[in-house]
């Protein structure tokens, strides 16, 4: 049987910061995948108003396609940040200064 090897503090500082930034990383590409979205809903809109005379057609096709990706990006960030946080439980029961004895 394999015997469990005790974590430092130091490792747990180092546990705490990996996850620290693997949840920021999540964040950004939520909020970049979001913005994008609420970026292509907001032009759509502007092209489903009324036309102005003189105005360029526009091709929907790459908008689809735009839709499609940035709507994938965000579940799988989502998806990502749900499965991180429901995995590692152990990384979650330490308190937010894993230092506290240090002092």
């Amino acid at each position: 049987m394999q015997e469990t090897a005790e974590t430092s503090p130091l490792q747990l500082l180092f546990i705490e910061l990996r996850v620290g930034l693997a949840r920021s990383a999540i964040q950004a590409a939520l909020l970049l995948n979001g913005g994008a979205i609420v970026a292509l809903l907001l032009f759509l809109a502007s092209l489903m108003s009324t036309p102005a005379p003189g105005a360029l057609a526009v091709n929907l096709v790459p908008l689809k396609w735009a839709f499609a990706i940035f709507g994938l990006g965000l579940f799988i960030a989502g998806m990502t940040f749900w499965r991180k946080e429901r995995s590692h439980p152990a990384a979650q029961a330490h308190s937010a200064t894993p230092c506290d004895d240090w002092a």
